[in-house]
């Protein structure tokens, strides 16, 4: 057999490990469990009567984006022709858990000013994506820009150049612990900037 592109000595010894699959399934059936309590969490701490939420949460999983394992969970997520809102909660293999929040068209349109007006509220360090695609997951598929060191008028100029708002967050794995309450804190500030008082019944 040619030995051109034939398996390393580290590739035949991953290929012997017993241990790895199975520890990756049980870390995989936590997370989405862990993503499933947070999804009833927030729906029974909040009763949202606004269009945005009216679709029930999706939990979804994947095993290649760049060959890396993935569980994500969107909540809200509203679609309408060129509208969108979505609030995606991701693990990603081998780069973090996270948080992003995604406008276009309309909801865009009647969110921006109370975000901007909310930014130095936030949780967290935020981060705008200015990619050519809001489907961007990776923390080194940049550029992300820092939001709470932006002027008026270098949100006004990407609210201007890009079709969509992609706000993120990041929480390193090693932090996993603290996954609960990043979310929590997340969810708390976007609902209150995005949802109209009167909206949400507590």
């Amino acid at each position: 057999m040619s030995e051109l592109n034939w398996l390393s000595a580290h590739e035949v010894e991953t290929l012997e490990d017993q241990d790895f699959f199975p520890l990756k399934f049980r870390i995989c059936e936590k997370v989405e469990a862990q993503l499933q309590h947070l999804y009833q969490q927030i729906t029974s701490t909040y009763k949202i009567d606004h269009p945005y939420f009216q679709t029930a949460g999706k939990l979804s999983k994947g095993e290649n984006y760049h060959t890396y394992p993935y569980r994500v969970l969107d909540f809200p997520r509203y679609f309408s022709g060129d509208d969108m809102l979505l609030i995606r909660t991701m693990m990603l293999w081998g780069d973090a858990f996270s948080f992003h929040f995604i406008l276009t068209g309309e909801p865009l349109e009647a969110c921006k000013d109370k975000l901007w007006n909310m930014r130095q509220q936030a949780p967290f360090s935020y981060f705008i994506a200015q990619h050519e695609s809001p489907w961007l997951w990776m923390q080194d598929e940049g550029p992300w820009t820092e939001w709470q060191a932006w002027q008026r008028s270098d949100w006004e100029h990407h609210l201007k150049t890009y079709q969509y708002l992609k706000i993120s967050t990041f929480l390193p794995l090693s932090q996993a612990r603290d996954l609960e309450s990043f979310m929590l804190s997340n969810w708390n500030w976007a609902f209150q900037a995005i949802i109209p008082q009167q909206s949400i019944k507590r």
